[in-house]
């Protein structure tokens, strides 16, 4: 039996409840999490907006994303795209973050990041644009 693999998009809000030691703590875990169930992505944050792609088996997706809705260091989370996908993006990624100790929000957006204003093509173009900005960065190393 074949088992699909989707890429799921989708952004947030961040709460109040979402503490520098807190976020730093979520991404170590996220990161260990991820490899475990073989979940490859991206999280782009910005100060203010959650925007992850995740890709895997879509069980175990549809788990993460489950309890990712519980979690209170983020409101209004909107799915932004979900499809199957034959190949992933981000296959060595278990969750590779940008920040907003970052460039690339003010190289890519010119600090006008919204991704609740984005539809399905602009996210993965984002996604798209994230990974690509990311690895110039890694051979600049």
């Amino acid at each position: 039996m074949s088992l699909e693999t989707v890429r799921v998009i989708y952004c947030s809000t961040v709460t109040s409840e979402l503490k520098k030691e807190s976020f730093i703590d979520m991404v170590r875990a996220s990161v260990a999490n991820n490899k475990q169930l073989d979940i490859t992505g991206i999280l782009l944050f910005d100060g203010h907006y959650f925007f992850q792609v995740l890709e895997g088996e879509k069980e175990k997706v549809q788990s993460l994303l489950s309890k990712i809705r519980l979690d209170v260091r983020h409101k209004a989370i909107e799915t932004l795209s979900s499809r199957a996908i034959s190949t992933r993006l981000f296959p060595k990624w278990s969750m590779e973050l940008i920040n907003s100790d970052n460039d690339f929000f003010r190289e890519t957006y010119a600090g006008n990041f919204n991704p609740y204003e984005f539809s399905d093509t602009q996210a993965l173009d984002c996604a798209t644009n994230a990974k690509a900005w990311r690895m110039r960065r890694l051979q600049q190393a």
